[in-house]
């Protein structure tokens, strides 16, 4: 179905129309810096009146579209100033990719410490799986046999620091909050490896994430993606139903990202 052709315009969202801005980075720059609740007003007013108008299938103007890419494009600028530059490479390339997979800096994921407490507690895994004379060539947080382990409580604790040092949930790792970078890029995800032994002393293995860069629609979830642009007053309210509409608009696409980086280390 081409973008012109979904629902129809005016309608349930008629009374809530605003006028769109013409410059949602011209706009966020006036809030960031002078604190303009006039500004932040206009951008949230206008994500609210077209979350009206996608939960109602409702067509959208060409100046309401381009007012969501230049959102993501906003969102670019915003990271790259921030220091979340794989977030605002995964945001603009949500607009502009076309949906082809995209590769981002492993570093990310290679200092969290909730990555790096499960990198550890992996290869004792597959250390008794070699001595076990087990299959270890490609294990993944998510395998029941590796967060099922006791050594694994220590990621699962409630008593860890959530802020700090991140959890793991069924094998799914919670990156800690407190490292914006990562939890601006990626707050959940599976860490896997593909192993290979190097003679009978060492391991080379090659750690890996992969995940998509989606949203879910209104009928499944209501979630909804804060924007900090200065804390605490001005935080966008952008709803993850209207992110996933921009694909049925034809200006967004999800897309597959990955990251990877190896290692050689001495079997214990």
């Amino acid at each position: 179905m081409s973008s012109s052709g979904i629902g129809k315009s005016g309608g349930a969202c008629a009374e809530s129309k605003v006028d769109i801005p013409m410059s949602p980075l011209w706009d966020m720059g006036k809030t960031a810096l002078f604190e303009s609740q006039k500004n932040f007003d206009a951008m949230q007013k206008a994500i609210d009146y077209l979350t009206c108008k996608a939960k109602n299938k409702q067509a959208f103007e060409n100046n309401e579209k381009e007012f969501l890419k230049e959102i993501y494009e906003a969102f670019w600028w915003g990271g790259q100033y921030k220091g979340w530059k794989e977030a605002a490479q995964l945001a603009n390339h949500y607009v502009h990719g076309n949906g082809k997979p995209l590769s981002i800096n492993p570093d990310i994921y290679r200092t969290s410490v909730i990555v790096k407490d499960s990198m550890r507690l992996m290869k004792k895994y597959i250390v008794e799986l070699i001595k076990d004379k087990k299959h270890y060539q490609h294990i993944s947080s998510g395998d029941v046999g590796f967060y099922s382990k006791p050594y694994c409580k220590n990621l699962t604790n409630t008593m860890r620091n959530y802020k700090t040092q991140g959890q793991m949930r069924n094998g799914l790792l919670i990156a800690e909050q407190n490292n914006e970078r990562l939890q601006k890029s990626d707050n959940r995800f599976y860490l896997e490896c593909i192993n290979s032994k190097m003679g009978d002393k060492k391991v080379f293995t090659r750690w890996f994430v992969e995940n998509t860069y989606d949203f879910q629609p209104f009928e499944k979830a209501d979630f909804i993606t804060d924007i900090p642009i200065k804390r605490p007053e001005f935080i966008l309210k952008m709803p993850d139903g209207l992110s996933f509409y921009m694909t049925k608009l034809g200006i967004a696409n999800e897309f597959e990202y990955r990251s990877e980086w190896s290692e050689i280390w001495e079997l214990e």
